[in-house]
């Protein structure tokens, strides 16, 4: 990257460091804020069931979760069509890294008022940018012979398509139009990326040889920060500084920091000419924050 801030050795990482970042986490997750705030609700398109609302709830019945602020929705069909789901949708606009497998989860419960059973409380679902992502749970009838009252946990697992803001969050539905008196509740969001998914986005866009962007997304704001490089990927430790002990997953061979510099607001970019003695190897984001130090996904140079 840029001659001028080129570094030697991986001792430049001794920086003052601190803060954290919270990486693809939903907002107001439990909503104990005792609102929608963080959270979009709309119908589907022939759906009913928002606004909604937010009650105290025991989204578990017996199990272990006490009674908490959860969602509630009389969800169903706005007009009556053979067949088709529709309802709420509850989504946050979250910072996802491109080819990461993400599992989002949350409790979920349904009910119904009157003596009477229906064949459906809710179909439950997580969409992704308006689309479903994994099998929907259908829970089954309720009322009646059914039970009264049902619980459950659901969750579906996704690759992202692309690094950056996505639409993220669950789908409620049945395939009639609602009674009135069947509720269905969520609560308890989460969404978990796996090792390493956890901390700033990198990517590398440009030739090589030739002129390479390297951006990085969703870093701490204001924190120093440094670009390392390796013929190789594996599992290199930091050895010293306040980033001692921070596994990177990149390889030995050739390694040390090729850029160093701040984050900025969180985002930012640089660009070098690059020949082809670097093609193909591999980058890495470290930001000096936290204990180990927050670090992106490796990406590998054009």
């Amino acid at each position: 990257m840029r001659t001028s801030k080129m570094i030697c050795g991986l001792a430049a990482l001794a920086l003052v460091g601190g803060g954290s970042v919270a990486w693809g986490q939903f907002t107001n997750d439990d909503l104990e804020t005792g609102d929608f705030t963080g959270w979009t609700v709309q119908n589907t398109p022939n759906g009913v069931g928002a606004p909604g609302v937010i009650e105290q709830y025991d989204i578990d019945g017996g199990g272990p979760k006490p009674s908490s602020y959860a969602a509630k929705f009389a969800v169903g069909q706005a007009q009556f069509q053979s067949g088709q789901q529709e309802g709420v949708e509850m989504v946050q606009s979250l910072d996802l890294v491109d080819g990461v497998e993400y599992t989002v989860s949350y409790s979920w419960a349904t009910k119904r008022e009157s003596n009477s059973g229906n064949v459906t409380g809710g179909v439950f679902s997580v969409i992704v940018d308006g689309q479903i992502v994994g099998t929907p749970l259908d829970s089954g009838g309720i009322g009646g012979s059914y039970g009264f009252y049902k619980y459950g946990e659901y969750s579906a697992t996704f690759t992202a398509s692309g690094t950056g803001p996505h639409e993220v969050g669950a789908r409620i539905t049945r395939p009639y139009q609602s009674p009135g008196d069947v509720f269905s509740y969520v609560d308890d969001f989460d969404i978990d990326p796996p090792t390493g998914g956890g901390g700033p986005s990198l990517r590398a866009i440009g030739d090589c040889p030739g002129r390479v962007t390297v951006s990085w997304a969703n870093a701490t704001p204001s924190r120093p920060m440094a670009i390392v490089y390796a013929n190789n990927t594996g599992s290199f430790v930091v050895p010293g500084g306040p980033c001692a002990g921070t596994p990177l997953g990149l390889g030995t061979s050739g390694i040390h920091i090729a850029y160093q510099g701040g984050t900025g607001g969180g985002s930012g970019q640089v660009s070098t000419n690059i020949g082809t003695g670097v093609c193909g190897h591999y980058i890495q984001m470290v930001v000096v924050s936290g204990s180990p130090c927050e670090t992106s996904n490796v990406v590998q140079l054009p």
